[in-house]
């Protein structure tokens, strides 16, 4: 007879439950951005706006840049050509970031299942086994 049969049962329960766990994460993180992304082909965030980012009173914070030149950039009006062009380059480059994410998410949920689907399976074949030897003990 065993000693400590409960750590192995245990050792079996968490496998198993980690592994469904990997799995369903996976499957809703990895069909949550291939839907956004190829089924319903958004573009971008929900919160993106290209008009704010352009407006005259914004400004990319940089760690290099001097107070001085800052009230000196929200100070200059930018003509309705500018804020044009920078729209087109803010949604471009919306498009690029919010699908490198979204692909990025992708295989993080691929890895998810690809690492929880052996961890339950193999857990749950060692359970059924267990079962099968007690039935004929």
């Amino acid at each position: 007879m065993k000693k400590l049969t409960w750590l192995h049962d245990l050792q079996n329960f968490a496998g198993v439950l980690i592994g469904l766990i990997m799995i369903s994460i996976g499957s809703v993180i990895f069909l949550n951005a291939g839907a956004k992304l190829y089924i319903f082909g958004f573009a971008s965030s929900s919160y993106f706006s290209p008009e704010h980012r352009c407006e005259n009173n914004f400004y990319e914070p940089s760690p290099f840049v001097v107070p001085e030149t800052i009230q000196a950039k929200t100070k200059a009006q930018k003509t309705p050509e500018e804020i044009a062009k920078c729209i087109e380059k803010e949604i471009i480059k919306e498009r690029k970031r919010y699908t490198r994410d979204k692909q990025e998410d992708i295989i993080s949920g691929i890895i998810l299942i690809i690492i929880g689907f052996p961890l339950w399976f193999f857990h749950r074949q060692r359970k059924e086994k267990d079962v099968k030897l007690e039935k004929i003990s």
